[in-house]
């Protein structure tokens, strides 16, 4: 009795360590897991503010090399296709898994010459299967720098941490997490930023703190990159690849950057002094606007507490306000910002902005309103586009009926049958056509030798409708041609292209010729501006538009009013404003 008495002691002590054993396991997975979840948003949400990934990056690989020395089995570099395929598979990869960003592959050269980056890469490493792994100098930099935010390990104690020193893997994977949650936490810091000026009155300088250990936000301007891009331990390969590839990336980002300065601006003329949008749809277009800014310009907006400020600030980037309009000097303590002010963020966050670009968005604005200049140009395209439409449908509508009407030379078919309607329409188009495309040469257009033989035909007496179609069909090609360059000149110094520089008529007519594609990029539609201020800054104001009725009411920090439909609105607006 005694002996089943003990026996039954010893079970139950066995069991509840196993129990113990197995909830340790498990809590043990659940924090790699969330480890690597953090490790992963960590990474994204860097990426989106286009900070440094350099240094998380070699500590990644450096860690790799660690595994490596240390032979850890299972601890091994992959590129990302294949991590996600895993992933994809093998859930275990998640919870008995570290997992770090590690780097790219070589870039290569496709079949044509051109360079192509290489693939991403993901450092894994088995963590609860025992070993110990060396810290690598670049992973103990990491740990001090963000290890303390996570609140899981104090300064002190990240202090102790010595490049060399051996740890227990599942002591890494622990310590890995921390870090990966103190990096988010810095990030975060990052994305909601606190504005401080230096210098002085004339010459003042906006600077960008991180919220969480208060230095200089680390933004990178748009299209730079790190000197050094690629942490592999051996040099990459391919190097005159890679720098012109470096080249069309920094130019792409400079026009991604323009294009999204410019859309913001064009929502915040709902801003101009002080009004707030109060509809979903007006409201949600301005806050999608704003949060594909480029980091520093939302971070410059986040801390303008003045909605009208914040639509000042965009308008003179865009050449719309006179930066000579601005004050130079306002009362201490009215919240009021100075043109110095404004050119100090303006220049910050695009460097090519100078004072003189009011001026010269003025003169091209000018220039494509002329119907002497460019304006001509855009308004005869239009015109011709519609007239070589017409003129071939009335060539399928022939071609469709099997008409003779199709290759009889024009003069015959006025003469002949100059009561049909069909040749009088297609009279008027070639006349029409001839004469628009005239406009096009006299406002600065030269054409090419396709162009001129097509022109040749539309002046032939004797060319028939399908000769006339085809000629119509070149031009338009080329007319689109010369659209683009109009237009691309206008987004080169604006940011974005020509409001309703294809009509709907005109639209419609370029499609029915086949040219969808070609003109998918131009606008339809959108006001062209007159040339006046549509932004009014808080200074010159001085009041705030009466307040609607009913809704949810915010008040800003300007003590103005505002009412929203719903709640949901409000608070995206309280969010944008920093209203408490």
């Amino acid at each position: 009795m005694q002996k089943q008495k003990q026996q039954d002691l010893q079970a139950r002590a066995q069991s509840k360590e196993e129990f113990e054993r197995e909830q340790q396991a498990r809590m043990q997975k659940m924090e790699i897991a969330r480890g690597n979840a953090l490790t992963l948003n960590a990474f994204r949400e860097g990426r989106k503010l286009d900070l440094d990934m350099d240094p998380q990056r070699q500590a990644g690989l450096a860690v790799a090399n660690a595994a490596k020395d240390a032979n850890i089995p299972g601890a091994e570099v992959i590129p990302f296709s294949e991590w996600q395929a895993r992933l994809a598979k093998d859930s275990a990869l998640t919870t008995e898994y570290v997992h770090m960003p590690a780097g790219f592959s070589a870039p290569t050269i496709d079949k044509d010459g051109n360079p192509v980056e290489g693939e991403g890469q993901i450092f894994i490493m088995p963590a609860t299967k025992g070993g110990e792994i060396a810290l690598p100098q670049s992973y103990v930099e990491q740990a001090a720098k963000y290890g303390p935010y996570s609140g899981r390990f104090s300064s002190e104690e990240i202090k102790k941490l010595q490049a060399g020193n051996s740890i227990p893997v599942e002591q890494f994977a622990s310590l890995n997490h921390a870090v990966a949650e103190g990096r988010l936490a810095w990030v975060e810091g990052e994305h909601n930023p606190k504005l401080g000026w230096t210098g002085d009155d004339k010459n003042p300088v906006p600077v960008l703190y991180n919220s969480v250990d208060g230095k200089p936000v680390q933004h990178m301007p748009a299209g730079v990159t790190p000197d050094q891009a690629v942490e592999a331990s051996d040099k990459r390969k391919a190097t005159e690849a890679e720098t012109k590839l470096k080249g069309a990336q920094t130019q792409e980002a400079i026009g991604k950057t323009r294009q999204a300065l410019a859309e913001a601006e064009l929502a915040a003329r709902t801003l101009a002094g002080g009004n707030i949008p109060t509809d979903k749809d007006t409201l949600d277009n301005l806050m999608k606007a704003y949060n594909n800014l480029p980091p520093l310009a939302q971070g410059f907006l986040k801390n303008i507490q003045n909605p009208s400020d914040q639509a000042t600030l965009l308008s003179t980037w865009a050449g719309r306000t006179d930066p000579k309009s601005l004050p130079t000097s306002v009362r201490k303590g009215s919240g009021q910002m100075t043109r110095q002010q404004y050119e100090s963020m303006i220049t910050r966050f695009d460097p090519t902005w100078t004072e003189s670009k009011y001026e010269e968005v003025k003169k091209l604005d000018e220039e494509y309103q002329d119907p002497k200049r460019a304006g001509g140009s855009i308004s005869s395209f239009g015109q011709f586009l519609r007239h070589a439409a017409k003129a071939k449908e009335l060539s399928d509508n022939y071609n469709r009926m099997n008409s003779r009407f199709l290759d009889t030379p024009l003069n015959e078919l006025r003469t002949k049958f100059k009561d049909d309607s069909s040749v009088v329409d297609l009279a008027v188009a070639v006349t029409g056509g001839r004469d628009e495309w005239q406009t096009i040469i006299n406002n600065g257009h030269e054409g090419g030798k396709e162009e001129k033989s097509a022109i040749a035909v539309l002046a032939n007496e004797n060319s028939t409708p399908r000769q006339i179609a085809g000629a119509f069909k070149i031009m338009g090609e080329q007319g689109v041609s010369r659209l683009d360059e109009l237009d691309q000149r206008y987004k080169t110094l604006t940011g974005t292209g020509y409001p309703n520089i294809l009509s709907p008529k005109a639209r419609a007519a370029a499609e029915a010729l086949g040219l969808k594609d070609e003109i998918a990029d131009f606008n339809t539609g959108g006001s062209v501006f007159t040339g006046a201020s549509v932004h009014t800054p808080s200074q010159q104001s001085g009041q705030n538009p009466p307040a609607n009725q009913g809704g949810i009411q915010v008040t800003d920090p300007k003590g103005g009013t505002h009412t929203f439909p719903d709640q949901a609105s409000a608070d995206k607006f309280k969010a944008q404003f920093g209203i408490k």
